[in-house]
């Protein structure tokens, strides 16, 4: 629990993961900060909590502390020296009296997104004294954010309630809890006329969150109030709070009595109170009556009664005067007043129903178009037009907000408030919803202009921008993801936005934006291989390896894309190097040559391999490879455009860097799909940046045995007859799988080939199995393989490698039946099996069935379109 200060931060970094959101709390140690750490923490944040503990209180962080994510740092804000690997969000949560100069410049050095808690009571026309202070930095943080671009709002609270409360703030409702916990709620006046607007601090947490990681609050202030509510029965709850619950209390309904941000607040943010009053009351009852924390006496005079209110109720008071003068000035009287009731109701008439009908009528069709219209102009790759019809939607549902705010009257008439609050529920998903996916594309449209700083076309710092790009995906996806998994559970046939379609584009950009300030960094060399690989001619990796072009970055610019000659390459390589044993055998090799270099199914190995020969064939050095087999090239055409006369690889790669208004959303998700489907696969020399490919499963490695016994499968086939035959073989995988009363496991393996072509298909395949798998029977149609099948141990792998042709026009299946070491104990609880089968690079949506026989029987139908893993439970 000893906060060591800075020393957590500044020596050992490395306990802050760079691949995890980071958030600074100031003033963590309080009640509203430590709260707020307890909810980023479950939310997979990572915090880096300060705090003097001049007011705070290390016990409020008994919890936090128990996680490795959290970080404390002892000392005042203007003291804090940290260096963490990235800070994605700031949250002032301290009390008066510190500084935030040097908060201010960290969010500026990290592209922070900062929040500040400030006081509503800021609001009253002659706020007090003790306000000075939030004020004042209310004003500083607003200059700051103008002149340095900051990400920056702020979120004015009324009084705040609930575990580890300090008993600070001058209100009612805080007055009465203290007085219920020192035993003298009774000494207590509640004069009816006094009311409170305090919310429980689960829901003051959640606004600040939600200003934080919702789209489009920048430079604004939200404001966090309940319903007024009777003081007189606030004191009744804490009596007996238990009686009330059980009785289902809920407070008496008072006319509303908004702040000047409150209304936008709970539209733009779908944020409302949620906590019922009576449970907020006896959760804080309970802690502290369990803790055993003193509670501390009372030194502020009575509480005073909120002038709003005072206001409303004086007013509700008045009485309706009566005309004075004889009957006939009344009759008079009278008839003006019948002619004005008239004016009135046609008034009424129009203004309270006309109107807001053909408003409602309009609002709700628009916001349908709009929607529709995001999905056409998203599929165009037209992100601005897109986040313009997001705009449009915004404001249609403010519209819907502020109609529903106005009957507000209803809410307990019965279906009709039923019917009302099930729309206002529907507005506040919408709200989300569209607020979301704002700042999701948001995010794309930032990092696909940062293409123009890459190329040249305007100034700018890349790692800036990607990084806040990034934070803009990051916070839209958290969002998204929260709201995806809501949508799972409606049943409504609401009009959408493709949730998942922009999650996945979002997932591939927030990839790219983490990638590209390393990958071209602002200063120093770096030079890639695209290789194009021909999948027509399959090879372990995807293909057989066919144009290779060079790409040099100079100080985050592009410097060079240029095509490189292959037989000069290998003609330059001195020394001979010996290939591996079935590729000597199958194509007469006396020499390794860099064409096929991508021998080793496993592509980082290949990778390396290709490094090695290209670098000893043209002196030049390389720090990473790119290959896209010919699915991948097909489908990123398609998208850009191309000629027959234009279409050739650097042309193609010069589109990518400097073509005008390309479709990002597209290009973005064809390379993740290619990822997944290992058209595309990726290798850079630098450790990090391998790692963190290697963690998001794009380097197209093979799997490695686990420390569960799991079975795998992992056909890998090398055409090398020297022709294109793959454009014309259709295969079929057929696996049988028998787990017998002992738990023993076998397998029989049938691939079957259709060969459509004019010539033979010349297949040397590879069978990756678990170690120690026995092969007991191999055929090719009639012929019987299993004493030509050679064994082989690879990568912790077992193996088999085995020849064989596919004439044209031919029908055969190979067959294959082998015995694994895996023993299963069936019998008892929880026993699983697993089976991994890897997809080939290179190959398509090839038909697989698998069929479990034995003690458990089950049969899937599905395909090699990627990997696949399988799970049967006992």
């Amino acid at each position: 629990m000893e906060g060591s200060g800075e020393n957590i931060i500044k020596n050992d970094s490395n306990l802050l993961s760079r691949n995890s959101p980071t958030a600074l709390i100031v003033g963590a140690g309080g009640f509203l900060g430590s709260h707020l750490a307890d909810k980023l923490l479950s939310k997979n944040i990572q915090i880096i909590g300060i705090d003097n503990f001049s007011t705070g209180s290390r016990e409020n962080l008994k919890e936090a502390v128990k996680d490795k994510r959290f970080h404390l740092v002892d000392a005042n804000a203007g003291d804090i020296k940290i260096d963490p690997p990235r800070l994605d969000y700031i949250f002032i949560a301290a009390g008066e009296g510190w500084e935030v100069d040097k908060i201010l410049d960290l969010a500026k050095q990290f592209s922070s997104k900062v929040v500040f808690t400030s006081s509503i009571g800021l609001y009253d026309r002659n706020p007090e004294s003790s306000l000075g202070w939030y004020k004042k930095a209310e004003a500083e943080i607003a200059k700051y954010a103008t002149e340095n671009k900051l990400n920056a709002r702020v979120v004015r609270l009324g009084a705040v309630y609930g575990p580890r409360m300090h008993f600070r703030e001058d209100d009612p409702a805080t007055r009465l809890i203290q007085a219920a916990l020192l035993g003298d709620l009774q000494k207590e006046s509640t004069a009816l006329e006094f009311s409170t607007r305090a919310i429980f601090v689960d829901d003051a947490v959640d606004l600040i969150i939600k200003s934080t990681l919702s789209g489009s609050t920048a430079q604004k202030i939200f404001d966090g109030v309940s319903d007024p509510v009777k003081v007189s029965e606030v004191k009744q709850i804490l009596i007996d709070p238990v009686w009330h619950e059980s009785r289902g209390f809920g407070p008496s309904a008072l006319p509303p009595w908004s702040t000047p941000n409150l209304s936008r607040t709970k539209s733009t943010l779908s944020w409302k109170f949620q906590t019922n009053l009576v449970q907020g009351l006896k959760e804080t009852l309970h802690y502290f009556k369990e803790s055993g924390i003193d509670v501390p006496r009372p030194s502020a005079p009575p509480f005073k009664m909120e002038q709003g209110w005072k206001e409303k109720i004086d007013e509700f008071k008045k009485e309706e005067p009566v005309a004075a003068g004889g009957p006939e000035k009344k009759k008079k009287l009278a008839l003006k007043s019948q002619t004005a009731a008239v004016l009135i109701v046609i008034i009424f008439i129009f203004t309270g129903l006309i109107y807001p009908m053909f408003g409602l009528s309009w609002n709700v069709v628009a916001f349908r178009m709009n929607l529709g219209e995001i999905e056409d102009s998203l599929g165009q790759g037209k992100i601005s037009e897109s986040l313009r019809n997001l705009s449009e939607a915004k404001a249609n549902l403010i519209f819907l907000q502020d109609l529903s705010n106005s009957f507000n009257f209803t809410l307990d008439m019965g279906a009709l408030g039923e019917y009302l609050s099930k729309k206002r529920a529907m507005i506040r998903f919408y709200n989300t919803m569209i607020g979301s996916a704002e700042e999701s594309l948001e995010g794309v449209r930032v990092l696909s202009d940062s293409f123009k700083i890459i190329s040249g076309e305007r100034a700018g710092d890349l790692k800036k921008e990607s990084d806040s790009a990034g934070l803009k995906l990051e916070g839209g996806s958290l969002a998204l993801t929260e709201l995806n998994l809501e949508l799972k559970n409606k049943s409504e046939n609401l009009p959408l936005i493709k949730v998942e379609d922009i999650l996945r584009i979002s997932a591939g950009a927030q990839v790219l934006a983490k990638l590209l300030p390393q990958v071209i960094p602002a200063r120093g060399t770096k030079s890639y291989l695209v290789v194009f690989e021909d999948s027509g001619q399959l090879w372990p990796t995807g293909g057989r390896l066919e144009t290779f072009v060079r790409v040099d970055f100079e100080d985050g610019k592009l410097k060079k894309i240029e095509a490189e000659d292959l037989k000069s390459l290998e003609k330059n390589l001195t020394s001979t190097i010996e290939p591996p044993k079935d590729l000597k055998k199958d194509l007469n090799l006396t020499g390794w040559t860099l064409t096929t270099s991508n021998f080793e199914p496993d592509f980082p190995t290949s990778a390396r391999q290709i490094i090695w020969f290209y670098e000893k064939g043209s002196g030049r050095k390389i720090d990473g490879v790119l290959t896209l087999d010919s699915k991948a090239l097909q489908n990123l055409l398609t998208i850009i455009g191309h000629d027959k006369e234009d279409a050739g690889p650097v042309e193609f790669l010069n589109k990518i860097f400097f073509l005008p208004d390309l479709n990002w959303p597209q290009i973005i998700t064809v390379f993740g799909k290619s990822f997944e489907e290992k058209h595309i696969n990726v290798y850079f020399a630098d450790s990090k940046l391998f790692s963190y490919l290697s963690a998001e499963g794009f380097i197209g490695g093979m799997s490695r045995p686990q420390d569960q016994p799991t079975d795998f499968l992992f056909p890998v086939e090398t055409n090398v007859g020297g022709n294109k035959a793959n454009n014309f073989i259709d295969r079929r995988y057929n696996l049988e799988t028998n787990i017998d009363d002992l738990g023993r496991v076998g397998h029989s393996l049938r691939i079957g080939y259709i060969n459509g072509g004019q010539q033979p298909y010349k297949n040397r395949m590879r069978i990756y199995l678990p170690a120690g798998t026995k092969l007991t029977r191999a055929s090719w149609g009639e012929s019987e393989l299993l004493k030509e099948a050679a064994s082989f141990t690879e990568y912790d792998r077992g193996g088999y490698s085995i020849y064989f042709e596919v004439a044209p026009k031919e029908q055969k299946s190979l067959i294959l039946e082998y015995l694994t070491l895996i023993k299963l104990n069936i019998k008892t609880p929880g026993a699983k099996y697993i089976l991994e089968v890897s997809k080939q690079a290179g190959t398509d949506r090839d038909p697989f069935t698998w069929t479990l026989k034995g003690v458990k029987k089950q049969t899937v139908n599905t395909d090699l379109l990627k990997d696949r893993r399988f799970e049967v439970n006992f």
